[in-house]
């Protein structure tokens, strides 16, 4: 069938209700997978989405207040709270955040990253985005590309510190090189 082996379908609840949930509150669960999505058997020529999650699909509708996939890690101590593996990875993309329809306007962000912990780490760990490579031979860490023909007043990089009041002794961009 093209509707599938499950369907569920609730146009009636109200409120902060709950259509799906899975749950495993079993103290002894170490090692146990609570859901799996695993679409296998494909050789070449696959074209379809594993798994699709769609937010508001109305035209004009809004998420104002709450996220179309939050994904919650309590008390990660040396794992991850979310991990995405992109094995034999060549010409594609691991992750893509796609914007195109509208305008991010003053206050928006296409990624934003934040921490509000009292982070103590030193310079190699402890970082709110840390970027590690140690197979490039010749390729590129980061790019930054801007190519839009309007763009005559853009910032490609903004650095901004902010928020000390006396004894700063960091370093606002600290460089180090190989050679």
């Amino acid at each position: 069938s093209n509707v599938g082996l499950v369907d569920i379908l609730d146009s009636a609840s109200t409120g902060a209700a709950t259509t799906f949930r899975v749950k495993n509150s079993a103290a002894a669960q170490t090692a146990t997978e609570v859901a799996r999505v695993e679409a296998a058997g494909y050789n070449t020529g696959y074209t379809g989405i594993v798994m699709n999650v769609i937010g508001v699909a109305t035209t004009g509708a809004a998420i104002t207040t709450h996220s179309v996939l939050t994904v919650t890690g309590a008390n990660t101590t040396g794992g991850s709270t979310m991990a995405i593996v992109s094995n034999g990875l060549t010409t594609g993309i691991g992750v893509l955040f796609a914007h195109t329809t509208s305008i991010i306007a003053d206050g928006g962000s296409m990624v934003r990253l934040t921490s509000s912990s009292a982070n103590t780490g030193g310079s190699t760990n402890g970082a709110v985005l840390d970027i590690g490579d140690t197979g490039s031979t010749a390729s590129v860490v980061v790019k930054i590309a801007a190519s839009a023909a309007a763009q005559t007043s853009n910032n490609l990089l903004t650095v901004i510190a902010s928020g000390y009041s006396t004894g700063y002794t960091g370093q606002v961009v600290a460089i180090t090189g190989a050679a």
